[in-house]
């Protein structure tokens, strides 16, 4: 996977500016990188806790136990603070139906 160029800030400039933040309960806001092969999300604390609490088991079975799962692969967990601003934690994470549109391109079925 290329992460440098689908997450360079000069080639996501206008995903960028045309996110939103998600109208659900969570507020979370995603990012979808501009060749929508990766995922950012905004998380809280707590999701944040509990994402670093199962990453040993999520890792065994991704590596070890089920390589070939659809599950999307988590690449990274992040806080960042920025001056006086709040601390904003997010993950990385792989978007698996890019992969499956690419397939179905692949295979047209008509």
């Amino acid at each position: 996977m290329d992460f440098i160029s689908s997450l360079d800030i000069f080639l996501n400039e206008q995903t960028i500016k045309n996110s939103k933040q998600s109208t659900g309960k969570s507020g979370s806001f995603f990012f979808f990188s501009h060749d929508k092969k990766f995922i950012l999300k905004t998380i809280s604390v707590h999701e944040l806790e509990s994402l670093v609490e199962l990453l040993p088991s999520y890792y065994d079975y991704i590596c070890f136990e089920n390589p070939f799962s659809l599950m999307s692969r988590i690449y990274g967990a992040f806080s960042i603070n920025i001056g006086g601003m709040a601390t904003i934690h997010l993950f990385l994470m792989e978007n698996t139906l890019s992969e499956i549109k690419e397939v179905l391109k692949f295979n047209n079925f008509s």
